[in-house]
């Protein structure tokens, strides 16, 4: 045997970063910027984009009255609708009606301000749902055109919770936290704040100003009650304070763990202290779960 090989560290930063960076959608360009970055960075980079692409797999499907009230009651109730309901159902993809800018893995700019930046969703950072376009007319990109209205959803990995179809405009919409408070009060990402007092009501407006600024805006008032919206709040850099918890979950073992010589016992097993110690388990990066 080789003694190169003899006693093989096995480097698993280095193995996570190479593959993030052959699963991130980045401009080559800037590959150096993503090399440059630590571990954890990185890490809630790719977190934060994988968090928007809603994998195939079978949901129970849940529709708010709201949303019920919407689909039969008027012309929404199109063939692209059906589609997405089928297809979070079946599990089949829905990602052709995700926005495009689930292209973007990476798109930092000193001068962008958040709410531009490519590589960020803030409605599904800050509150947990995604929105779906209403169309069926495929285009060269891979999209689906884009519509006016839109699906708004939490999609979890063994729920959806379809919100309501609401307009461009609706990002930061009071009615999306109410619908969601009215139909599913003990979603794990709904908190009721029994014992707190608010003294000034935050307008949709002040609270996309919040968001744009990096900054959680999940407090509701609803029915003289006071609410948290989301998953852990929304960090000054745009993403959710989740992304940074779920990278938390995973310890640096590159620094611990060594493949035994040939023929030792436990060989390719994974160091039991540290798996006892850290409670790390199969690694999820789906965060959105209802």
């Amino acid at each position: 045997m080789d003694p190169q090989t003899a006693n093989l560290a096995i480097d698993f930063d280095r193995d996570i970063r190479e593959a993030v960076l052959q699963a991130l959608p980045h401009d080559p360009a800037r590959t150096a910027e993503l090399q440059a970055m630590s571990f954890s960075d990185l890490l809630v980079t790719y977190i934060n984009w994988r968090n928007r692409l809603i994998s195939p797999r079978c949901r129970e499907i849940c529709m708010s009255s709201e949303f019920q009230r919407t689909r039969y009651g008027s012309i929404q109730r199109t063939p692209a609708l059906e589609h997405i309901i089928e297809a979070l159902k079946t599990g089949g993809d829905v990602t052709p009606h995700l926005s495009t800018r689930v292209t973007a893995g990476f798109d930092v700019s000193a001068s962008a301000k958040l709410n531009q930046r490519q590589d960020l969703d803030l409605l599904l950072n800050d509150w947990n749902v995604h929105h779906l376009h209403l169309s069926t007319t495929m285009q060269p990109n891979g999209f689906v055109k884009r519509t006016g209205p839109l699906l708004f959803a939490v999609v979890g990995s063994t729920k959806a919770l379809l919100i309501d179809i609401l307009d461009h405009k609706s990002w930061s919409r009071e009615h999306i936290a109410h619908v969601i408070i009215n139909n599913w009060p003990n979603a794990n990402f709904v908190h009721h704040l029994p014992n707190v007092v608010w003294g000034l009501a935050i307008s949709e407006a002040e609270c996309q100003q919040l968001r744009n600024a990096g900054i959680h805006s999940g407090f509701i008032e609803h029915k003289d009650k006071y609410y948290l919206i989301g998953m852990g709040g929304l960090s000054s850099a745009g993403t959710s304070i989740q992304h940074t918890k779920a990278h938390g979950r995973h310890p640096p073992w590159s620094s611990r763990i060594r493949a035994p010589r040939e023929g030792a016992p436990g060989l390719h097993q994974r160091d039991a202290a540290v798996e006892q110690q850290s409670g790390a388990r199969e690694p999820r990066c789906t965060l959105h779960h209802p």
